[in-house]
C-alpha cells in the first residue's frame, strides 16, 4: 500500500507548521483534511483510511498529567489506524513560545493571524506556564518516537529542506513559501 492508499495522522506540537504540512500532504494526495479534531473521540468525524489529519496531543487543561495516563495509552492504539503517522515538533523551543505567546496574548487564540514584532512579557506569569507547556512537547515526542518507532520530523528542518525524514511522502511545496509562515518580517518602507 502507498501513501497516497491511506490516511495521514500529524501528531504535532502548537507553532510548528503543523497546519501547513496538512494542507500540502491534502493538496498532493488530492485527501480532506482535518484540523485538530480529537483523535480519540473521532471528532468531529474523520476517515483514519483516507484523510489527512493534523492532532496537537497536550492541551494546557492536560500536558502535566497526560504521559501518566491512559489516554497516552489511547493515542497510540488510534494512531496506529493511520497507514502513515508524522511526528512534528520544533528545535527552536524559544521561538516557538514567542509564536504561542503572541498567538494567546495578541491574537486570542486565532491560529492563523500573521505576526511580526510584538512584545514578549517574559516576566508575565502566562508567558512561563506556556513555557512549561511547549517544552512539556519534547519529552512527549521521544515517548511517541520511541513506542511507535517512527523518527521525530522537526519544523526546521522541513522547511528548509522541503521534505520529511520519510522520503517517500511527498508535498507540495506551495505550502512551504514564505508567504504562509505566521511570522513575517518587518519591511521598512523608504520614502523617495
Amino acid at each position: 500500500m502507498e501513501i497516497k492508499d491511506g490516511g495521514i495522522l500529524i501528531i504535532a506540537a502548537p507553532r510548528v507548521g503543523g497546519t501547513n504540512l496538512m494542507k500540502s500532504l491534502g493538496s498532493y494526495y488530492n485527501k480532506k483534511t482535518c484540523m485538530e479534531h480529537d483523535l480519540i473521540r473521532n471528532y468531529p468525524y474523520f476517515d483514519s483510511n483516507k484523510d489527512v489529519l493534523k492532532y496537537v496531543p497536550l492541551w494546557e487543561s492536560n500536558y502535566d498529567k497526560i504521559l501518566d495516563t491512559e489516554i497516552y495509552k489511547d493515542i497510540l492504539n488510534k494512531a496506529k489506524e493511520f497507514k502513515t503517522i508524522i511526528l512534528l515538533d520544533r528545535k527552536n523551543k524559544k521561538e516557538q513560545l514567542e509564536s504561542y505567546y503572541v498567538l494567546e496574548r495578541y491574537n486570542k487564540g486565532n491560529v492563523s493571524v500573521k505576526w511580526r514584532d510584538e512584545e514578549i512579557d517574559k516576566t508575565d506569569t502566562k508567558y512561563k506556564q506556556w513555557k512549561s507547556y511547549i517544552n512539556s512537547f519534547t519529552e512527549l515526542f521521544k515517548m511517541i518516537s520511541k513506542d511507535l518507532k517512527l523518527p521525530i520530523d522537526f519544523y526546521e528542518d522541513i522547511y528548509k529542506k522541503k521534505s520529511l525524514t520519510n522520503k517517500n511522502i511527498k508535498l507540495d511545496l506551495e505550502y512551504f513559501k514564505p508567504k504562509y509562515k505566521l511570522r513575517q518580517p518587518i519591511i521598512e518602507k523608504k520614502l523617495l
